[in-house]
């Protein structure tokens, strides 16, 4: 299994602890960075960047022909 994580979207805390739970738990990662799209209005209020980098950043994260993908939202994780 790969997972992707967008760089700019980690603090320090878990862009070091990523590497420890990836060898602990046999999993490949890649930090990722997506620019903002300059043809889309740049917006300040954070919950608003979250929800556009989530819709823009799974539309051309992953390649066309990966079967499937899980996303998990940290907001739904209990």
């Amino acid at each position: 299994m790969k997972t992707s994580f967008p760089r700019t979207r980690l603090n320090c805390f878990l862009q070091e602890f990523i590497p420890h739970y990836a060898k602990e738990y046999g999993f490949e990662y890649e930090l990722v960075q997506y620019k903002w799209p300059r043809w889309l209005n740049q917006q300040k209020e954070k919950q608003r960047i979250m929800w556009g980098f989530k819709i823009l950043f799974l539309d051309v994260l992953f390649p066309l022909d990966v079967k499937k993908i899980i996303f998990v939202d940290a907001d739904q994780v209990r």
